[in-house]
């Protein structure tokens, strides 16, 4: 009985402090709350406290208003709000919605993801993303992106050892062992035996939980999906996100978002989809400012340098290409900007060099060079030529520039 009631009557008092406090003095003020907020953080481990301090306002009301105009008690009030939502559905729920809110940065439910881990971390994780989805300022995308790098790092020793025993199987089991045992020691990996991929839109929406992907919540797997059941915020939404990370104003973000593409493409099965990114990445290079293009760059050049067989894979994409005439257009736009000088930066030829260096990546040091040079005909040489053509042109023009100053 003890037990239960010393935290409640510290709550009582702890709300008589914040309502009723004296402004003479900042110091003693700040060690009162920081004391109150100790026992508060305590209590959270009695059941009884801690359902009366998920139903005060005083928690989720005065203290939030208090962490944002008072830096120094800041963290310790954030501490409390993720003790609250440790395995308690309904702590999560209130902490979700203070973010979505725009009452609390969305950097808390990073800290709870990363301090108390617990069976709740899809909601908590689904808040962060839809929290840095809306906002999108850089401390909350930045937490994001940090959380899904930490969980494919995690995921990859994993991944590993089922494909490592996927790949003991393809080997073969001794054929003197019994039939029913060969049957029981087979994993099922026919796509008749699975159910429907979860799409990560239907996952951001609430829709679909990874933990109960095999439950009869799930949808029928033979269902048509039409154009108008598909919502913007779960289809368009995150893949736009990606794609502002990419190509962010703020250096930490873009370092980020990079180091996804390559820890997925070195997720064992996932450098298709770090080919996809890519593939789908470079138009939107072309347009993009040469300053925020940086890191996209480097991780493509990363997953491209990764082997042959993704040189050989992306030549039969046609992505040499592509790439030589986008570099054609480059050095097109470049000799007329130097005719007209309506355009002359410290990033002129940023993007050119970018290209070229991802086109010779591809085109050197791999088992299909000789491919590629018996396959590239007229179509493909003439406009490379017509880009040194231009660049010859640019040279010159720019020393005789130098000549005459």
């Amino acid at each position: 009985k003890i037990f239960h009631e010393y935290p409640c009557v510290e709550f009582r008092k702890f709300s008589l402090i914040i309502l009723h406090f004296s402004p003479n003095c900042f110091g003693c003020l700040r060690a009162s709350i920081l004391h109150s907020l100790a026992i508060l953080q305590s209590s959270c481990d009695d059941q009884t406290c801690l359902e009366r301090l998920l139903d005060s306002d005083v928690v989720f009301g005065t203290l939030v208003d208090l962490a944002n105009k008072y830096e120094p008690i800041r963290e310790e009030i954030e501490m409390l709000l993720c003790r609250l939502s440790l395995e308690n559905e309904k702590g999560t729920e209130k902490l979700c919605e203070l973010v979505l809110s725009g009452k609390i940065s969305g950097t808390v439910l990073a800290r709870s993801l990363n301090t108390f881990p617990d069976s709740l971390w899809q909601k908590k994780f689904r808040g962060l993303l839809k929290s840095a989805m809306k906002f999108n300022d850089h401390d909350t995308t930045l937490a994001a992106l940090t959380i899904i790098d930490k969980c494919l790092v995690d995921a990859k020793p994993t991944r590993k050892r089922i494909y490592r025993k996927l790949q003991q199987r393809r080997r073969g089991i001794p054929t003197d062992a019994p039939q029913n045992q060969l049957d029981c020691r087979r994993v099922p990996i026919a796509n008749r035996c699975l159910d429907d991929c979860l799409t990560f839109g239907d996952w951001l929406s609430g829709k679909l939980d990874f933990s109960n992907s095999n439950s009869s919540q799930a949808p029928p797997s033979k269902k048509p999906r039409l154009r108008s059941d598909t919502t913007p915020d779960t289809s368009k939404e995150h893949d736009a996100w990606l794609w502002r990370c990419l190509f962010s104003p703020w250096i930490a973000v873009r370092a980020a978002a990079a180091k996804i593409i390559v820890a997925v493409a070195a997720q064992p099965g996932h450098l298709g989809a770090a080919v996809s990114v890519l593939l789908r990445g470079l138009p939107m290079a072309s347009v993009a400012p040469p300053a925020m293009t940086d890191h996209f760059f480097r991780a493509a050049h990363a997953v491209i340098g990764g082997g042959p067989s993704i040189k050989a894979r992306l030549y039969a994409e046609g992505l040499h290409v592509w790439l030589i005439r986008v570099i054609y257009k480059e050095c097109k736009r470049m000799h007329e900007e130097e005719q007209q000088e309506s355009r002359m930066d410290h990033s002129f030829g940023t993007l050119l060099r970018s290209y070229v260096e991802l086109l010779c990546l591809m085109l050197t040091g791999s088992g299909v060079e000789t491919m590629k040079l018996k396959a590239a005909r007229d179509h493909i040489l003439v406009p490379l030529f017509q880009s040194t053509i231009f660049l010859k042109r640019l040279s010159l023009q720019i020393f005789l520039t130098r000549n005459l100053l």
